[in-house]
């Protein structure tokens, strides 16, 4: 069927009995019916209405709303009007009968608005009206509850793509689309592409990002790109908004549009139900599936990135091919039970099990529709729904444990009314339905029964007005023990229209509305399991820039706290977030939510969305909001609560840091009300204050450390407190900025102390930076550090007593030692501990100090031999070293003999390989080192300074070892890793080559190597040691170590036997 009319027509609208459309000369609203006859009745001119001020001109776009009986109209001169059509009676003469008449208003266009508008598009559930406009911008309106006006709300414009780049030029507003559930907000620019917001102006995607600013860069046809990247004509969402269908703009007007393009989208379940379980776990429900976050487990590590964070639960494809879309979602408070409804029935799954519960019977599955949502009581899952055969509104009780079927429903409670929503509070139910009362419910669980007692009814009556547009509603969390009594009391936060409001009893038994804050799109309450010292009780709600914060709101007089209640009912503090939240895990301090990440793959000509799972800190700024408020126990109290954490020490940073760069900028922290000393103070309380303190300086401009410190405290003085407690890394901190602040013999001093606190705690690695800074000071001349380095009463004393010690030859040299550079006085400190661990038998952390401080162990060793390294009691140092290298103490005597076997055979004997450290850098310290103390070269074997014996062990030493590794691997069952092994075999060779034979015999004997210690032993200084080797081994009572001695005397006694033959 054709219609001609004559007058043109400029847009249209199809509504459910007639299609309404503009016509373009004399601009007048056309009705006809689906049958195309024109209904006189409802044709009307714009000039015959009041408030139309466009004259002449008529409408670009018109748009109709149902459930909330509205119009928006975008006129060809840019304006946008809001209009309501009613019926009345014209009394006039000659008149047909009933017309149609409008009433509406202008809200945008004229003088005051700047750009024009382009599209409109109605939100019924939060009662908004958005405007594009021909800047890209979009102008939001928020409509009163009894209509009587259009105010202002938000506006959505983007600024810039990451903050990297200028002002992003956008083309006009093309489309506006919210989806179904009034959560998002779809805009389309014909240039620029799309994005998609929040209800009230989170930006939750967009295509103008820096992938595609950079790609626009490189090639300016955007080939590589998908067509809606370039600009949108329209877009939609689909049915139950999990997907966005956009129709692009063509490229170049040669080449026509054959596809529409269609993006996947995941909502949370809080969209879907608005209820207090939803957001205490994150759930995102897609067209077909769920992705169930780990992290709303309690033993979830949510600062291991590696771990997968997102279980995918598949729909089952029996229940979502004929109940699409999923229309309502619940998970229960621990994160394990979820369950889903769509158009019909429902269906639950456990995180435990991964198993889905379906109805067994078809025909009850599709009895019943899901209508105000569903939430877990225990493992109960409680739904308000509507009969279909009896149209009868229901609260029906299904148990987790048994199969699904209307038969074995534990409870049914029928209620006059559709239910709007509900909540539970432990064993107690709180529901609102269409008939504008609120009802709560006791539960009372029997053997597989439930049992409701209606406790309460509360009419709101005039207080809402419009019962459908309630999204949410839960207990504020009650004073007392939670009794039925309790509960009764409780005051009650409802959502309305965005509209955060507390319903509180009068002293009188009355109730009263009162407004807390308005652009709120979900609120998350805690519960008594929620306290956190005096933190008894929260309220929090996410305005689309952050939370809005209240604490302790509403407190009876028998709760102590020195946080005092909030009478005027004013938000405590807000807080910033720049993710979309979606939990709050008190338990943990952090906000959790998810942010949208684009990708544009320019290899395979396609863009690859993905969400981000964002966190943020809480615990700083509830922190900050208790000291400023004088609180500073509670906040210590509050704070305990999260010392666990291993990002506790963190926030407390961050607290310092933020309150630093608030209060330094105008010198506040010397004021009485100042915040910044009561951090400090509260700082001190943990145990990590020190270091908090220094990192935050560190993180600081340079500028500001002096005011910081005159607060904090002396640097000096927190740098003597950091070395007391031996924490070597946050002096090190403090060390570093003591330099800047002070002059550098104050610091090089400070750095002795320091240095020498590292050889004590044998922290080597600290020792060698040490050693850097020291020899770094005052550049090649040395004058301060020489001055430094002869102030130091450790230094001036070992001075002293190493004069007595000294050899002939070395008092000879004494002139030309006063005379060396200032390097020499840090041989002298490296010494004097290298001395130190030799005289505790502390071995390995000898050889682990030679490989920090690079230098030659065989050279210094060499130099000791007949002082440092001499062994004063052998036996404790056989025992030490095996303590230190946790070597066992060989006990099995089968193993040991096959050990002694290979150590024996001369086959075995393999030649030594280059062993080191697991860094690799052991070995480096046995051929001399890059430091001071490295300088003295060793000497050739065939130095006629040494003894035969020590020529021969050299020799010996670079030629073979053993055991095997098979040798090795029956001394300790449980496998010994090879850096210990290979520590030991470097330290052996070290002490044949230096001649330390008393160290050689420990260790060979440690291998069980009887080819060394026959050598060792065997010649005439050798046995001098015999007698105490012999003893030494007895003395273990080790089985296997008198197994070595046994085949040592066995195989002294052979080579004996065989020397005498020789000489016969």
């Amino acid at each position: 069927m054709a219609l001609d009319i004559d007058t043109g027509v400029q847009c249209g609208i199809g509504l459910k009995n007639e299609l309404i459309l503009c016509t373009q000369r004399s601009p007048s609203l056309l009705s006809l019916s689906w049958n195309g006859e024109v209904n006189l009745a409802g044709t009307v001119s714009l000039l015959d209405l009041d408030f139309y001020e466009d004259g002449g001109d008529g409408l670009a776009q018109i748009v109709a709303n149902a459930s909330m009986d509205l119009f928006a109209w975008v006129t060809v001169t840019g304006n946008a009007y809001l209009a309501q059509r009613g019926k009345g009676v014209r009394n006039t003469p000659g008149s047909k009968g009933v017309m149609s008449t409008w009433s509406g208003l202008r809200f945008y266009g004229g003088e005051e608005n700047d750009a024009r508008s382009t599209y409109v598009a109605i939100n019924s559930l939060f009662h908004l009206v958005a405007v594009g406009t021909t800047t890209g911008e979009v102008h939001v309106f928020s409509l009163t509850e009894d209509r009587s006006e259009l105010r202002f709300s938000h506006k959505c414009t983007v600024e810039s793509a990451g903050g990297g780049y200028g002002s992003v030029q956008l083309g006009a507003v093309s489309a506006l689309h919210w989806s179904r559930d009034g959560y998002a907000l779809a805009v389309g620019w014909i240039i620029g592409g799309l994005s998609v917001w929040s209800t009230f102006g989170h930006l939750l995607m967009c295509t103008v990002s820096e992938d595609v600013l950079a790609q626009q860069v490189e090639d300016s046809s955007d080939a590589s790109m998908e067509q809606y990247f370039s600009g949108v004509r329209d877009l939609f969402w689909g049915i139950g908004s999990y997907e966005l269908h956009v129709l692009p703009v063509e490229i170049f007007s040669h080449d026509p549009i054959t596809e529409i393009s269609v993006l996947q989208f995941a909502k949370s379940a809080l969209a879907c139900s608005n209820i207090q379980d939803n957001s205490r776990c994150i759930i995102l429900v897609q067209d077909d599936k769920l992705l169930l976050y780990e992290g709303n487990y309690w033993d979830f590590d949510v600062m291991n990135l590696d771990m997968p964070q997102w279980d995918t639960i598949q729909i089952p494809t029996m229940y979502i091919t004929q109940n699409w879309p999923i229309k309502h979602t619940s998970i229960n408070s621990t994160g394990h039970y979820v369950a889903i409804a769509g158009t019909k029935g429902l269906a639950h799954y456990s995180a435990v099990s991964n198993r889905w519960k379906l109805f067994g019977n078809e025909q009850q599955e599709q009895s019943f529709t899901v209508t105000g949502g569903m939430l877990w009581y225990r493992d109960i899952l409680i739904v308000a729904c509507q009969d279909l055969d009896t149209q009868n509104h229901e609260l029906r009780f299904f148990s987790r444990e048994t199969n699904l079927s209307s038969t074995l429903a534990l409870h049914t409670e029928r209620l006059p009314r559709c239910i709007v929503a509900m909540n539970c509070l432990d064993a107690n139910l709180l529901i609102y339905a269409a008939d504008n009362v609120m009802r709560f419910y006791s539960i009372t669980t029997e053997s597989e029964r439930v049992r409701l007692a209606l406790q309460q009814q509360i009419s709101l009556e005039g207080v809402i007005m419009n019962p459908s547009s309630v999204q949410s509603i839960s207990w504020y969390s009650p004073a007392g023990e939670g009794t039925v009594e309790d509960i009764i009391h409780a005051p009650v936060v409802i959502l309305s229209c965005g509209e955060l409001s507390i319903l509180r009893e009068l002293w009188d038994g009355g109730w009263e509305m009162i407004g807390l804050s308005d652009k709120i799109e979900f609120f998350w309450v805690s519960r008594h399991q929620d306290r956190v010292g005096d933190l008894v009780n929260s309220l929090w709600a996410y305005d689309a820039s952050g939370f809005k914060i209240w604490v302790n709101l509403n407190l009876t007089s028998d709760e102590t706290s020195a946080l005092v209640p909030k009478e005027n009912l004013t938000e405590s503090l807000q807080l910033h977030v720049d993710f979309y939240p979606l939990t709050i895990m008190m338990h943990r301090g952090i906000i959790a939510g998810v942010n949208q990440r684009m990708t544009v793959r320019t290899a395979m000509n396609c863009t690859l969305y993905r969400l981000d799972l964002r966190t943020h800190l809480f615990l700083h700024t509830m922190i900050r909001y208790m000291l400023s408020q004088g609180s500073e126990k509670e906040a210590i109290t509050f704070a305990d609560y999260y010392r666990h954490l291993a990002y506790f020490d963190h926030a407390l940073e961050v607290l310092l840091h933020q309150v630093l760069e608030i209060e330094a900028e105008t010198y506040a922290g010397f004021s009485p009300d100042a915040i910044l000393p009561r951090v400090i103070r509260f700082l001190e309380h943990f145990p990590d204050y020190l270091d908090i303190i220094v990192q935050c300086a560190r993180k600081t401009e340079v500028a500001l450390w002096e005011y910081f410190f005159s607060i904090a405290g002396d640097p000096k003085e927190l740098f003597k407190k950091s070395l007391e407690n031996g924490f070597l890394k946050t002096a090190t901190s403090y060390l570093i900025i003591i330099q800047t602040l002070e002059p550098a013999t104050v610091s090089g001093k400070l750095a002795v102390d320091l240095l020498e606190r590292a050889f004590e705690l044998e922290d080597f690695e600290t020792g060698k930076e040490l050693v850097r800074f020291l020899t770094s000071i005052d550049g090649a001349e040395g004058e301060i550090y020489r001055d430094i380095i002869r102030s130091n009463s450790n230094f001036a004393a070992f001075d002293n007593s190493q004069s007595k010690t000294t050899d002939q030859t070395q008092k000879s040299n004494a002139t030309d030692e006063a005379r060396m550079s200032d390097s020499f006085y840090l041989e002298i400190l490296i010494s004097k501990h290298a001395r130190q661990l030799l005289r505790k038998y502390r071995l390995r952390a000898f050889g682990r100090f030679a490989v920090a401080l690079d230098f030659s162990m065989e050279v210094w060793l060499e130099k000791e031999r007949n002082r440092a390294a001499l062994i004063d009691d052998m036996p404790m140092a056989f025992a030490s070293i095996h303590e230190q290298f946790q070597w066992p103490w060989p006990n099995d005597m089968k193993q040991i003999q096959a050990i002694v076997k290979a150590s024996s055979d001369p086959q075995t004997t393999i030649r030594r390989k280059t062993y080191a450290y697991a860094d690799g850098t052991f070995a480096r310290a046995l051929d001399g080192g890059a430091t001071e103390a490295g300088r003295l070269q060793s000497r050739d074997d065939s130095d006629p300074a040494l003894s035969a014996s020590t020529q021969m062990l050299r020799r010996r030493a670079k030629t073979t070892f053993s055991p095997t590794k098979s040798g090795m691997s029956g001394i300790h069952p449980g496998g010994l890793s090879k850096p210990e092994v290979s520590e030991i075999w470097v330290l052996l060779q070290a002490t044949l080559k230096s001649g330390c034979r008393q160290w050689a015999i420990l260790l060979a004997s440690m291998l069980m190597d009887l080819n060394i210690l026959r050598d060792l032993l065997k010649d005439e200084e050798g046995r001098t040691l015999l007698g105490t080797w012999r003893a030494l081994m007895l003395g273990t009572n080790c089985r296997g170590y008198r197994q070595l001695l046994k085949a040592m005397e066995d195989n002294v006694g052979e080579e004996e036997t065989e020397s005498q033959a020789v000489t016969d």
